[in-house]
């Protein structure tokens, strides 16, 4: 069986890193060949889904000349001899590029995964349109959509989707190899950070243009008054460093507050060497971190009302404290941060919580049911090699004569490649 990913870009987030994980425990499957292309430049993550047999490519996204070509693009891998039987998208919502590299191939099942929520709030208003337009253009020919939690699946039943296109499979971790640290390589880890053994370490993964930066900044203030010695280490990178920056200083936190970047390969490391993660942003990538560091034996603090109620029972696998109530908040991190036992008691909780639910074996078994599913009469043999375009309009037209449902009026004409 061939199975084509679409990704946005080669870059490492805690999305596709879920996606490498995942890749590691596909490969294994017998004659399952797996290949890539991503719409952006190359990245760090290239090289790693080389590493684990994935073979990558990239097909330029960048303006509006190469949108429009995408679905040219699409047709060069998907009508092939040695097409893929299905297309794995893991991209951002509205995922615009997957859809239109697809172009609703009758033949080759499209299964999007999305991330976030569904809302699609980053974008501008001129992209959320013309998404908008090609979703409603080509929605009936995503076979199913994969959302990581149940309220990006409630966003995507306000959106009008079908509740029988939506499967929810929430993003697997790798728990078992994320581990509590021992104390001495915990204690290497902080002098690494210039942090001591005894220093309270908050750490919290936020992009620095997410507007809940600056409640990360206000809780700090908090939490500083009763604690002085404690530090907050953000991940997070963005063109606005600077500015993030300015503000920490003004809030005088400029020895409180460290910003430490984009993420890195040793985040899992320092989660285990926190005491308490706090998570405040709404971003779909939050529950993969949330997991994370509940993976690590760290306790976390996150807000109510967001996917972090999924995987926090309050009290028991962390603590939840309404949105925006940054006293609240500095006081449930106090608490924990002044508190060994309850801090280790909520870790192990977290852990085996994890362990349970959100391993990554666990998530990409569900993916290959999904696969059987959607794709059942695909074929596990697989052919190599290229053919000459002559025999690819060819094979496009044998397939579109044999359809068993065939397309309507005005989608018939495919048209030749060129």
């Amino acid at each position: 069986m061939r199975v084509l990913l679409l990704l946005d870009d080669y870059q490492v987030t805690p999305f596709s890193e879920a996606v490498l994980d995942h890749c590691e425990r596909w490969k294994p499957i017998r004659q399952l060949v797996m290949s890539c292309v991503a719409f952006g430049p190359p990245g760090p993550l290239e090289d790693r889904l080389r590493k684990v047999g994935v073979g990558t490519q990239s097909v330029t996204a960048s303006s509006i000349r190469d949108v429009l070509n995408l679905k040219k693009a699409g047709d060069g891998f998907l009508y092939r001899r040695d097409r893929p039987d299905l297309v794995l998208a893991f991209c951002r919502w509205p995922a615009m590029e997957a859809r239109l590299f697809h172009g609703g191939n009758p033949y080759v099942p499209m299964v999007l995964s999305t991330c976030d929520d569904g809302k699609a709030s980053a974008q501008s208003f001129a992209v959320r349109m013309a998404a908008t337009f090609w979703e409603r253009r080509t929605r009936d020919r995503i076979r199913r959509i994969v959302v990581p939690t149940m309220r990006a699946k409630k966003a995507l039943l306000a959106r009008g989707i079908s509740e029988d296109s939506i499967t929810r499979i929430a993003p697997g971790v790798n728990a078992v190899e994320a581990y509590p640290l021992p104390d001495h390589k915990r204690d290497r880890y902080r002098m690494l950070m210039g942090l001591g053994h005894d220093v309270p370490l908050v750490v919290s993964v936020c992009p620095l243009d997410d507007p809940t930066i600056d409640d990360l900044i206000a809780i700090m203030q908090s939490v500083t008054r009763q604690l002085p010695d404690a530090r907050l280490f953000i991940f997070g990178e963005s063109s606005r460093r600077e500015a993030v920056r300015e503000k920490i200083d003004k809030a005088a936190l400029s020895s409180s507050i460290t910003l430490i970047g984009a993420m890195s390969t040793i985040h899992a490391k320092i989660f285990s060497a926190a005491d308490v993660a706090l998570h405040t942003t709404a971003d779909g990538n939050g529950y993969t971190l949330i997991a994370e560091a509940q993976a690590c034996e760290t306790a976390v603090v996150a807000y109510r009302n967001t996917s972090a109620e999924e995987l926090i029972i309050d009290g028991q696998t962390g603590l939840l404290v309404e949105r925006g109530n940054h006293a609240k908040a500095a006081e449930a991190v106090v608490a924990l941060l002044n508190d060994h036992d309850r801090r280790k008691t909520l870790g192990a909780d977290a852990r085996a919580f994890v362990l349970e639910h959100h391993e990554a074996t666990n998530s990409a078994e569900k993916y290959v049911r999904l696969w059987q599913e959607v794709a059942p009469d695909a074929d596990w043999k697989t052919t190599t090699g290229s053919i000459s375009l002559q025999e690819l309009n060819e094979i496009k037209e044998d397939a579109e004569s044999r359809m068993r449902t065939p397309l309507p009026a005005k989608r018939s004409g495919l048209g030749k490649l060129s």
